[in-house]
C-alpha cells in the first residue's frame, strides 16, 4: 500500500472529495467504524463490489431533476487526469491535451438535453442517470475490517479515483479515536445532549433513527431539518410498513458487539440481523434432472 502521487492531478477535483469518520467505536479491542464519503460516481461501482462494506447511498432516483442538473452546472466532476492511452489498465501519466475542453463540452451538450428532458415531462430517474458521468456520490460506509479495500485501492495499480478514495478513508480512520462502546450507532452522537439523552431511548428508537439517517446519508431530512418523528417515520417504510416494500440495509450499520460474530462485520452483530422479516428467502422452484 502506498499513497497517490498527486503531482499533476486536478486540484479542483482533489478538492471535492470529502471523507469524514461519522461514528467510530470499539469494544474489547474490536473496533468498527462508519465513514461518509463523497466520490466521483463513475467508481461507485467499484467500491460496491467490497462485501465486506456495508454501503448506503444517494440515489439519482430521488434527487430532483432540476437539483442535479444544477450540482453538474456548479460542479461537475472532472477527471483527475486525461492521461494518454497505453497498453493495460493504467493510463499514462502524460495528459490529453484537449480532451477536458472536449469533456466539458460534452457535459454542456448533455445538460441541455437532459433539460430538454425534464420540460417534457420525463422522470428524474431517467434525466439525472444521463448526467451521471459528471456526478458526486455521497456514500455512509460501515466495516470491521477495512484492511482488505485499503490492499486493493492503495495500490500503485489501482484507479487514480478510487486510490486517492482510500487514501482519504485510510487518513481519516487513522486520525480517529474510537468511542468505547459496545452499541455502534451512527448518526445518533447528537441525541445525546437533546431531547433528554440517550437514556430516553431504546435499542430499537435508537436503531430506527439511525437507519432513517443512513438511508438519506445524512443527520438531515431531505428538507434540511432534524426531525426525529420523521426518522421513525422513514425507518417504518424502510421495514415495511406504510406501503414499503422493505429496504433493510440501512439497518445494517447499527450494530452491537457480538464476539461470535463474522458478518457482515467481525465481533459485531448488525441491527437488522436482529429482525423478523428482514430478507425474503428461497429461490426460484426447478425440477431435478434425470
Amino acid at each position: 500500500m502506498e499513497y497517490l502521487d498527486t503531482s499533476g492531478l486536478n486540484e479542483t477535483t482533489m478538492g471535492l472529495y470529502k471523507v469524514a469518520v461519522e461514528t467510530d467505536t470499539v469494544w474489547r479491542d474490536m473496533r468498527i467504524t462508519t465513514v461518509v464519503a463523497t466520490y466521483p460516481r463513475i467508481v461507485h461501482s467499484e467500491v460496491m463490489t467490497h462485501r465486506r462494506i456495508v454501503k448506503n447511498s444517494s440515489s439519482s432516483r430521488a434527487v430532483p431533476a432540476r437539483k442535479m442538473l444544477d450540482q453538474v452546472a456548479d460542479t461537475p466532476f472532472v477527471p483527475l487526469r486525461f492521461g494518454a492511452a497505453q497498453p493495460g489498465m493504467q493510463m499514462s501519466p502524460r495528459n490529453v491535451d484537449g480532451a477536458l475542453r472536449t469533456w466539458l463540452n460534452t457535459c454542456d451538450e448533455v445538460r441541455v438535453s437532459a433539460k430538454q428532458m425534464l420540460n417534457s415531462g420525463v422522470h428524474k430517474s431517467i434525466i439525472n442517470r444521463m448526467l451521471e458521468p459528471w456526478s458526486w456520490i455521497t456514500v455512509v460506509m460501515t466495516a470491521s475490517e477495512w484492511a482488505n479495500f485499503f490492499h486493493l485501492r492503495r495500490h500503485p495499480d489501482a484507479d487514480v479515483h478510487i486510490h486517492l478514495l482510500a487514501d482519504m478513508i485510510y487518513d481519516a480512520i487513522s486520525a480517529s479515536t474510537p468511542r468505547e462502546s459496545d452499541l455502534h450507532m451512527p448518526f445518533i452522537e447528537f441525541l445525546s445532549n437533546q431531547f433528554g439523552g440517550l437514556g430516553r431511548w431504546t435499542l430499537d428508537e435508537l436503531a430506527a433513527i439511525s437507519a432513517a439517517r443512513c438511508a438519506r446519508v445524512s443527520y438531515l431530512t431531505h428538507d434540511g431539518r432534524r426531525d426525529v418523528e420523521q426518522d421513525f417515520k422513514l425507518a417504518e417504510k424502510l421495514r415495511g410498513g406504510s406501503g414499503g416494500i422493505g429496504h433493510w440495509s440501512p439497518f445494517e450499520h447499527f450494530a452491537k458487539y457480538n464476539p461470535t460474530s463474522v458478518s457482515p462485520y467481525m465481533g459485531w452483530q448488525s441491527y437488522r440481523s436482529m429482525c423478523t422479516g428482514h430478507f425474503v428467502g428461497g429461490n426460484l422452484s426447478h425440477k431435478v434432472s434425470e
